[in-house]
This record gives C-alpha cells, sequence and structure tokens, in this order.
C-alpha cells in the first residue's frame, strides 16, 4: 500500500476536476480532528477548484462552537463562501504543506506561529 505522503504527490500531480457542470474540486484533507479541550481543527487541501486557482485552507472550532477559516484565497474562491453563520471570520494567508515522513504532515501558517502535525495511521476493526 502506498503512503499517505506518495498518494498525496499523486493527487496533487494529477489533479483534474470531476466532470459536471456545477461547482467542483479535487483533493484531500482532514475532515475533522477533535482535542480533549474541545477544540476541532481541519484541513482542506485542493489542487483543482472550478471556482479559482488551487487552495488550501485550515479550519479552527472553539470551544464555544465558533469557527474560524485560514486561507490561502479569498472568501469567494475557498471552503469559507459554503459556510454559514457559526463561522466567525476568515483570515488569509500562506499555508505550508510538509512531508516530514510517509505518513506525517506539517501544516504552518505563515506569520501566525501556527503549527500542527498530523501522523495518520491505519484504524483498527470497529468495536462491538
Amino acid at each position: 500500500m502506498k503512503s499517505p505522503s506518495v498518494r498525496v504527490a499523486e493527487i496533487e500531480r494529477q489533479a483534474r476536476l470531476p466532470a459536471g457542470a456545477g461547482e467542483r474540486f479535487s483533493g484531500y484533507g482532514v475532515m475533522g480532528l477533535p482535542f480533549a479541550s474541545g477544540h476541532v481543527l481541519a484541513l482542506r487541501r485542493f489542487p483543482a477548484s472550478s471556482i479559482g486557482p488551487a487552495y488550501t485552507s485550515v479550519w479552527h472550532r472553539d470551544r464555544s462552537g465558533r469557527w474560524e477559516f485560514w486561507q490561502d484565497q479569498p472568501d469567494d474562491q475557498a471552503c469559507s463562501r459554503y459556510f454559514g453563520p457559526a463561522l466567525a471570520g476568515t483570515r488569509r494567508a500562506p499555508i505550508e504543506l510538509a512531508w516530514t515522513g510517509g505518513s506525517t504532515l506539517q501544516i504552518t501558517i505563515t506569520g501566525t506561529g501556527f503549527s500542527w502535525e498530523v501522523t495518520l495511521a491505519a484504524s483498527g476493526p470497529p468495536g462491538p
């Protein structure tokens, strides 16, 4: 089986929009990672987008349920355009993604001090 870093490199190189007339995207992400503190982080990376250039966004939900997005494209060309009243705000900044190992991704939002390391692993079988 290919490592996540190899598979992501393929996705980045071969990004194509799915067929169709509506808004379409091709990419990958961390759909939502909850923490014991009550915070949630998420990542979206779309190397192909029908609404504008490729983009990356990092989502943060605080304990009160408020979401903030950091993204490298304007609101009308990124995930924030689909979010409702739970979105407290957006910030535009360069976002760097670096694979430091076959299964470990380092996510950095330039100029903010934000750094997030995610290590992917296969999950076990479902519980009883």
